[in-house]
């Protein structure tokens, strides 16, 4: 899992991650696996309190990001990936995990082909 201890479990998790993701070309597939992990990341299978553990799991969105879902699916899953992560980005303090939030973020972003999002426009200074 993206939370193991174990950080070779967590590195190899992530990659499980974006191998799935690269096959799925499936919206609401991707959405749901998606949801899940900011589910972990706020706490739904306990709290995560190593940063390492955080940081594991915005590396899974971001290997998430690289899905094979097309056209106006693909900017609708960038959006809902966008609004999640700025919760993270409202709440985190600690620099690494919100580096990685932005890391993850740049990557769903270049699906933003047509349209820029008004929450993403706002969110820049």
């Amino acid at each position: 899992p993206l939370h193991a201890k174990e950080d070779q479990v967590r590195d190899d998790t992530v990659e499980v991650c974006r191998q799935l993701a690269k096959q799925c070309s499936d919206a609401v597939a991707v959405e749901a696996f998606v949801k899940l992990l900011f589910d972990i990341f706020f706490g739904s299978d306990g709290k995560l309190t190593v940063t390492t553990q955080k940081v594991s799991v915005l590396q899974g969105v971001e290997a998430v990001g690289e899905h094979s879902v097309t056209g106006s699916s693909s900017y609708k899953l960038s959006v809902t990936v966008l609004e999640k992560m700025m919760k993270v980005l409202e709440t985190e303090s600690h620099e690494g995990t919100l580096v990685q939030a932005l890391s993850a973020l740049t990557i769903w972003s270049t699906k933003f082909t047509t349209d820029i999002p008004q929450k993403l426009l706002d969110f820049l200074p």
